[in-house]
């Protein structure tokens, strides 16, 4: 949802904020094709942990070497804490954390923690659009005028599915300067959906919706399917989320945050404003209003992997809803450096080689979570931002270390 800037910003009343909430926001999938630099940094950075001189991080982990393991990745990327949870299919889940949840009191990260999960938001959301296409109150190729008629000049021209896979060319408000210095200058103020988006309607279109070849990730995008699921869901989306996702799945430490507190217990989340100022608590200090619909959801490693292997199965949807969910663009298309396969973008989910689920981040927090069926499953939880997003190696490292051979289709 949120990175790290490179150079900081001078201004407003925490200027040194500017580095935890910056112009140039992650966007999750979509900043590895737009940013050749970071694929550099990031393939130089999966290296250097899979060189790790602990012998704990040397080979597949034993069932009881992922709490070494996971030891040896804190330190190596040396984040105040970590919590990881994987399941092997078929079989019990193992849920580990390491270091700190809070730096103030020392108090030691453990498995059931809280953290803000940023995007991983978006396939929940998505889900529940699903379900209402399921129901019949409302299509995938449905304008967006039919739900919120006048919200945007071009609204009669955009879809539903437009909307949930990133085709639809409008422009992300976290890229608007003006909303990040309001957002310096303000951290905890409450914004509205409908602000949010005004933001991104006066800045210019991509392109136009659908057009072919074109894809643009977009966090305004999911904004606007908040406020559509409220419409034909006839309930707030805080309700919606919690009925159709959280509560089917006994998801029952997650919720859609609207607060800059967070229910106990909860992992705090820091970052580096400049090199004077390092592990600032920043979790509790930006308003999730600044992501709503978009990245504001607060949970577990235990419940997010309950999540995206009940999404790799699509239990929550119709198998019609799942293929649809699953059909991706081509134009999305990205490998992370140092994984053996591509992603692409679906409808609020990436796939990659089976491999189902999203990635995030917060000021405060990076996440990843994915399922593969017949496989198994994998959640990783950091309590920081980082400028190399150093979730996504960790991941990869994990994963692999995890699931070995079959975690790769033809290996």
């Amino acid at each position: 949802m949120w990175r790290r800037a490179e150079n900081p910003r001078v201004g407003g009343s925490i200027p040194s904020l500017a580095i935890a909430v910056s112009p140039a926001p992650l966007r999750s999938f979509a900043s590895a094709p737009r940013r050749g630099w970071r694929l550099v940094i990031l393939a130089g950075a999966i290296a250097a942990a899979g060189a790790c001189s602990d012998d704990s991080v040397a080979g597949p982990p034993a069932a009881n070497g992922l709490q070494g393991l996971v030891d040896s990745l804190a330190r190596a990327w040396n984040v105040p804490g970590l919590v990881v949870a994987v399941r092997h299919s078929g079989e019990e889940p193992s849920l580990v954390a390491s270091g700190r949840a809070d730096l103030a009191t020392g108090r030691a990260m453990a498995p059931r923690d809280r953290f803000r999960v940023g995007s991983l938001t978006k396939p929940m959301v998505a889900t529940v659009i699903l379900q209402l296409a399921d129901e019949s109150r409302l299509s995938l190729d449905d304008s967006l005028a039919r739900f919120l008629p006048g919200l945007l000049p071009d609204g009669d021209r955009l879809t539903l599915r437009q909307l949930l896979n990133h085709t639809s060319g409008i422009a992300d408000y976290l890229d608007n300067p003006g909303f990040v210095d309001a957002v310096i200058a303000n951290p905890a103020r409450v914004w509205t959906p409908q602000e949010l988006i005004a933001i991104a309607n006066g800045m210019p279109r991509s392109f136009s919706p659908g057009a072919a070849g074109r894809w643009e990730y977009s966090n305004t995008n999911y904004l606007l399917l908040g406020l559509v699921a409220e419409s034909a869901g006839d309930a707030p989306i805080t309700a919606l989320l919690e009925a159709r996702v959280f509560a089917p799945l006994n998801m029952t430490s997650t919720y859609l945050g609207t607060s800059t507190s967070l229910v106990a217990p909860f992992a705090q989340g820091y970052a580096d404003l400049n090199p004077l100022q390092r592990n600032v608590a920043v979790g509790t200090l930006v308003s999730p209003t600044t992501a709503g619909a978009a990245g504001a959801v607060v949970s577990t490693a235990g419940d997010l992997l309950r999540f995206v292997e009940a999404l790799a199965a699509g239990e929550l949807v119709s198998s019609a809803s799942q293929t649809a969910r699953l059909t991706t663009v081509p134009a999305s298309r990205a490998r992370y450096p140092g994984d053996a396969f591509d992603f692409e973008y679906g409808l609020g989910v990436l796939v990659g080689d089976g491999w189902i689920g999203h990635n995030g981040a917060i000021p405060g927090y990076e996440t990843e979570a994915y399922a593969k069926a017949g496989v198994g499953s994998i959640v990783v939880l950091v309590n920081t931002s980082t400028a190399e997003f150093a979730v996504l190696p960790i991941a990869i490292l994990l994963r692999d270390r995890t699931f070995g051979r079959q975690g790769v289709t033809g290996s």
